[in-house]
């Protein structure tokens, strides 16, 4: 069980970027923001959203969360990557789109190998 807790800790870093947002700085001088990203499995209630590049569109707008359409899945689920500027901004849109009613789950998109 801890591989499996290693796995998906160093799965989500990886799949952050940068791992953490902030400023690339050069002498002082600020270049650039990096953002964050995140892939999402998400499933939703019959009848709300489709798990395709215009429901994953028309639900990013609704919930004001940056997501991308990635792939479906079976069983109806699908794949988002979601999109930060910070891992703050990052969970806080997680967040809202838990609490959404027509996502029935979403987890991290994860690599599970067996042992």
């Amino acid at each position: 069980m801890q591989g499996i807790a290693f796995l998906l800790t160093l799965t989500l870093l990886a799949g952050c970027g940068t791992g953490g947002a902030g400023t690339i700085a050069d002498g002082g001088t600020t270049i650039a923001k990096a953002p964050v990203s995140l892939q999402l499995i998400v499933k939703f209630a019959p009848d709300t959203f489709a798990c395709d590049p215009a429901g994953i569109a028309r639900l990013s707008l609704a919930m004001r969360v940056s997501l991308e359409f990635v792939r479906t899945m079976s069983g109806g689920a699908c794949v988002v990557k979601q999109s930060a500027d910070s891992q703050d901004d990052l969970a806080r849109g997680r967040e809202t789109l838990e609490r959404h009613p027509a996502v029935e789950y979403l987890e991290p998109d994860a690599v599970m190998k067996a042992h």
